[in-house]
């Protein structure tokens, strides 16, 4: 998962909104285990939004096109949700 803004949208939530839309849709539909992301390592804005979602830092991984060590993250699919109605026999 990536995301990036031109300047004058930073700050908006934007991004945040846009990842979270994918992670549901990575859940829900694809239904993926696990999701990996990465951000530049000056990117602290970035980092704030992929601990806000959930994901955890695993390590920092080579990335070609820029020559550095980037910060990579993996979110785990949460537990599959109950259906909180039960049937009852209602005769």
């Amino acid at each position: 998962m990536g995301f990036n803004l031109v300047k004058r949208c930073w700050g908006k939530g934007y991004a945040t909104e846009a990842a979270f839309a994918a992670l549901e849709y990575a859940w829900e539909k694809l239904r993926l285990s696990q999701v990996y992301a990465g951000h530049h390592p000056d990117n602290r804005a970035s980092e704030k939004i992929l601990k806000k979602l959930g994901f955890e830092f695993i390590g920092n991984v080579f990335y070609e096109p820029t020559g550095l060590m980037h910060p990579s993250y993996v979110c785990k699919a949460p537990p599959p949700r109950r259906n909180t109605f039960t049937a009852r026999n209602f005769s």
